[in-house]
């Protein structure tokens, strides 16, 4: 029987191994850092949730957000 006259079988896993170890690395930190970019969105609509909590309607409670975010500097209305 003929075997391919190439690397060793053990050489060519290893190789897999390797790149699916450093692959891994890389998912890793990408899923760590949209982690954290989901938990700063999350945090955010609940603090405009609570400001708006008091409001008589949804046309109030979205005026209400509005406001508070033109205040921060961050909303379509800036001011200051």
């Amino acid at each position: 029987m003929n075997r391919h006259a190439g690397y060793p079988r053990s050489h060519i896993a290893l190789q897999r191994g390797r790149y699916a170890g450093s692959l891994w690395a890389g998912m890793k930190r990408i899923a760590r850092a949209m982690g954290a970019v989901v938990s700063s969105i999350a945090g955010e609509l609940r603090r405009l949730n609570r400001i708006g909590a008091g409001a008589g309607s949804r046309g109030e409670r979205v005026r209400i957000v509005k406001q508070a975010l033109a205040h921060r500097g961050k909303g379509p209305n800036r001011c200051c």
